[in-house]
């Protein structure tokens, strides 16, 4: 039998951010205001040992925005386990968020990710690169092949060549869009 729990009753004082097995606490400050925060992540301790949990020490991330995050910030938030991490970027929720609330951070997630998916548009130069490396790992492989035409090599060794498996790719991914 399963028991299912409910997260209701959480309440560390401040603001709180629940989302599945994620809860991310938030403490806005003015400059005259003292950070009570360490106050908050013992109570979200105290309430994890209640319910028979743990905070997981690796998984928790602290990260100060604003004036405080340009100076050496507060002092670092402690746990039962030792310090939790500042950090000037984390992901939360699939969206990089870093100290200065710039997209940079989540833009070059995404180019990246883009990238991944879209290798097989690739500029000229890069792609004869790519083409080289497989010409020469070709040659290197099938020993026998040395001295033949690169069209050749590639029919000995039954492999289209990078641009036609790119080709291939975007007609297959063009017919499922």
């Amino acid at each position: 039998m399963a028991a299912i729990r409910h997260f209701d009753d959480l309440d560390p004082g401040c603001v709180t951010h629940k989302y599945v097995d994620d809860t991310t606490l938030t403490e806005v400050l003015s400059k005259s205001d003292c950070s009570c925060i360490q106050n908050y992540i013992q109570n979200v301790i105290e309430w994890a040992f209640k319910n028979n949990m743990l905070l997981n020490g690796n998984k928790t991330k602290e990260m100060v925005l604003g004036p405080c995050s340009k100076l050496n910030g507060p002092n670092l938030l402690l746990t039962s386990s030792g310090c939790i991490e500042r950090v000037t970027q984390f992901k939360l929720l699939g969206v990089f968020i870093d100290s200065t609330l710039s997209w940079n951070a989540h833009i070059d997630y995404i180019m990246k990710k883009a990238a991944k998916r879209l290798y097989f548009v690739l500029p000229p130069y890069i792609s004869d690169k790519i083409e080289s490396i497989q010409k020469r790992a070709i040659r290197i492989i099938f020993s026998v092949m040395r001295g033949m035409s690169y069209k050749f090599a590639l029919s000995y060794a039954e492999l289209p060549s990078l641009q036609q498996r790119r080709q291939t790719l975007a007609k297959e991914l063009c017919r499922n869009l």
